[in-house]
């Protein structure tokens, strides 16, 4: 049970930073697009974006999972898992974000949403990868 739950972790936790990164580079690229292009842009990259809920509430749920399989015992490992939890709570923020955000440039086009939608998605491929690195210090 624990190997699969580590998979499980793993394929979620990669999923999310390949998306992070691809959200990342689409808002980049919607940016320099002309409003109506920008627009049918917009639409096509939300259907990546529905992945991202998904493999974030996975490597949660996984994590937990991890965590009650070994008696909760990462709660004593130290600082190293507080600062990974910290990255995912702002995994977190940053995925709701880049939702909230894409949904709004789809909306308008025009307007501020693109950028932020950029900015969120950055912010998620950094949390991402700070959590890993936390996850390796910690458990490595």
């Amino acid at each position: 049970m624990y190997e699969a739950l580590l998979i499980i972790h793993f394929l979620a936790l990669a999923a999310g930073i390949g998306l992070s990164i691809t959200l990342a580079v689409q808002s980049a690229h919607a940016r320099r697009l002309p409003p109506e292009d920008a627009d049918r842009f917009m639409a096509q990259a939300a259907k990546a974006a529905v992945i991202a809920p998904i493999a974030v509430l996975l490597t949660i749920l996984s994590g937990v999972g991890l965590a009650w399989q070994q008696g909760w015992a990462p709660l004593d490992f130290g600082l190293g898992f507080w600062l990974k939890m910290a990255a995912v709570a702002l995994l977190l923020i940053c995925v709701a974000g880049a939702k909230i955000q894409g949904d709004k440039a789809r909306a308008n086009p025009s307007g501020p949403g693109i950028a932020r939608a950029e900015a969120c998605g950055k912010g998620a491929l950094v949390t991402s990868v700070l959590a890993v690195i936390a996850a390796v210090l910690t458990f490595g």
